[in-house]
């Protein structure tokens, strides 16, 4: 291999795979394997732990469908935004905007506008939680 020294640096893709399979199976030590590519121990086992870690990730069980993907907290300012993006973007109404809204939550929301145009646009959401009497306003 190289002679300089920084035989890391001049390591194809390629041979840092072959290196890190020839760690991984334990015949050679490792000072060895080092010494045969003119790299230090330690970016072997930083090659070693890098294949570890690319194998650990292929044998991961895929994720259920019913698996929560993310917890994302609905707010006030997140419902108005919400309710303008689809309006102003999809060119949709708010009742539309407001449905889809209750069909995914179990809640009820009323839309309350000082104006019909969407630049002067004040929501006030209520929202009203089938189970209790709870009222977010």
């Amino acid at each position: 291999m190289t002679t300089n020294r920084f035989g890391a640096a001049d390591l194809s893709p390629c041979d840092r795979k072959q290196l890190s399979i020839q760690a991984l199976r334990h015949i050679e030590p490792i000072t060895s394997i080092a010494q045969q590519h003119d790299v230090s121990r330690k970016f072997v086992y930083r090659q070693v732990a890098k294949a570890t870690q690319a194998i650990d990730k292929a044998f991961e069980p895929l994720p259920k469908e019913t698996d929560v993907l993310f917890h994302r907290p609905v707010t006030k300012q997140w419902i108005r935004q919400f309710v303008l993006a689809p309006t102003l973007y999809g060119h949709r109404s708010f009742r539309a905007v407001l449905e889809i809204l209750e069909t995914l939550s179990s809640a009820h929301f009323a839309l309350e506008t000082s104006s019909p145009s969407v630049i002067q646009l004040r929501l006030d959401v209520k929202i009203m939680f089938p189970s209790s009497n709870c009222h977010l306003s």
